[in-house]
């Protein structure tokens, strides 16, 4: 997995797809699977939604929260993922940067002089 880059106060969701060591996607039947964003220091920042998608390998990350909150900075992500037999699976660490945003939301109604 590669790098994943968030402005602050927009909306978390991210689509990976696992693959085996020779590019196969994994097959997600029956998993049941977990992510969280951390600090460098191990602190919890998010605790996201995992849900597998129609496509094979794929998962939808979602963060159900507010990402307006979360500091300028860079997090670390990985997934398990528990197969039927219970055997867990941890996937690569890749790393979310969050940036400030650069356009700032207008509210309706109002303009821009």
């Amino acid at each position: 997995m590669s790098g994943f880059t968030l402005k602050q106060g927009t909306t978390f969701e991210l689509c990976c797809v696992v693959q085996t060591t020779n590019g196969t996607p994994v097959d997600l039947t029956g998993t049941a699977i977990q992510s969280q964003i951390r600090d460098s220091l191990g602190g919890l920042i998010a605790v996201l939604t995992c849900t597998a998608a129609d496509v094979p390998g794929a998962i939808n990350l979602t963060f159900n929260g507010s990402t307006d909150r979360w500091a300028v900075g860079r997090y670390f992500c990985d997934l398990l993922i528990r197969d039927g037999a219970g055997v867990i699976v941890a996937t690569e660490t890749f790393g979310i940067s969050v940036q400030p945003p650069v356009t700032q939301m207008i509210s309706v109604g109002g303009g821009v002089s």
